[in-house]
């Protein structure tokens, strides 16, 4: 072997041990594969944007079965994330229907990215099917402004780190039996994990693999913006600045719809 090839072999392996996460999976090696049943006809279904309209309707649905006494709720997702805020109001609806004694189990089809992810992470079980695609990230706020003065961008800087402090919190809590090093390494990297490789990274006592969504009505279709394929749209113009903070836009699995959504 010439040294040239050497070089080249010896500089692949280096950048492939850089690569690596921090610390080594922290949960176990075998895959863990569990059985739930899902009630369809009561089950909430967040299979788009998350936006305020879609997580209005979810938490109506929520409070409805809480005031009925339900002692469990399964929660469909299949979602490339979406608005901060409106995800947060969400998950306060969902802590409250925990506060009362509820058993939320999330349950993910294709796609739980961005603020997704952290409704699937504040549920009290989470299933995912082994090649389930999941990743979480630090908070982006599309910014239309024809320009802006230091103290406005000083500003959105800090909201923006401010939200990053209670993602990484969330994550922390949720998932403690990793350190945070590698937490971090995940959210800056952006990694875009398989069920297969999260229940291994975060063990399966705190997400179990599962096709139950398989048993999803067929007549159910997908949702808007949801295609196979998701392919990249561009953000509809004219948006407000701040009205979104949504999900990674550049890689193709994240979709924005080209349609406004009331809310």
């Amino acid at each position: 072997m010439s040294t040239s090839n050497k070089l080249i072999r010896l500089a692949l392996v280096a950048t492939t041990l850089l690569s690596l996460p921090p610390q080594a999976h922290a949960g176990s090696t075998a895959p863990v594969v569990e059985t739930p049943t899902i009630n369809w006809s009561k089950a909430l279904v967040l299979d788009k944007e998350v936006t305020g309209s879609s997580t209005k309707e979810l938490g109506t649905k929520l409070q409805a079965l809480v005031a009925s006494g339900a002692t469990s709720v399964d929660i469909y997702i299949n979602s490339p994330g979406g608005s901060v805020l409106a995800g947060f109001w969400f998950i306060d609806q969902m802590r409250y229907a925990q506060s009362r004694g509820v058993e939320i189990r999330c349950h993910v089809d294709k796609l739980a990215a961005s603020m997704a992810f952290q409704i699937l992470t504040a549920c009290s079980k989470r299933y995912v099917q082994p090649f389930s695609i999941l990743l979480w990230h630090r908070v982006r706020q599309q910014l239309v402004m024809p320009e802006a003065t230091a103290p406005v961008l000083t500003q959105i800087s800090y909201d923006m780190h401010q939200w990053d402090s209670i993602i990484i919190d969330m994550l922390l809590q949720a998932y403690d039996n990793v350190d945070q090093t590698t937490i971090l390494f995940h959210l800056e990297r952006e990694t875009m994990h398989t069920g297969l490789s999260f229940q291994k990274l975060v063990g399966a006592d705190r997400v179990a693999l599962s096709y139950a969504v398989q048993s999803r009505p067929a007549a159910a279709s997908t949702a808007p913006g949801m295609e196979e394929g998701n392919k990249k749209a561009t953000p509809p113009a004219g948006k407000p600045a701040g009205s979104d903070i949504p999900g990674r836009t550049t890689p193709t699995y994240i979709t924005i719809p080209t349609t406004n959504s009331k809310e």
